[in-house]
């Protein structure tokens, strides 16, 4: 599973690809409607067999919990370079 999380064209110039690898279990809650998956705070924490990342937006929460996670700043392409 890889996510890719794309840039604020105000705070970064590139994009976030997450990588889990061994994904044991997944939770997703979208209990606040909005048009925005503006991400407010992500932790990965020690998990048995691995780690777990939750990630808090402003739309809800994901939880992962698996044997392993990447993260990878790629460079984003800008809308006005066509």
């Amino acid at each position: 599973m890889a996510p890719v999380c794309s840039h604020s064209c105000r705070k970064h110039e590139e994009d976030l690809i997450i990588r889990y690898d061994g994904v044991s279990a997944l939770s997703l809650d979208v209990s606040r409607a909005t048009n925005s998956a503006t991400t407010m705070l992500g932790e990965i924490m020690p998990h048995p067999g691995g780690c777990s990342h939750e990630i808090a937006l402003q739309s809800g929460t994901m939880k992962v919990t698996c044997r392993d996670v990447t993260a990878v700043w790629t460079k984003a392409r800008r809308p006005d370079e066509g």
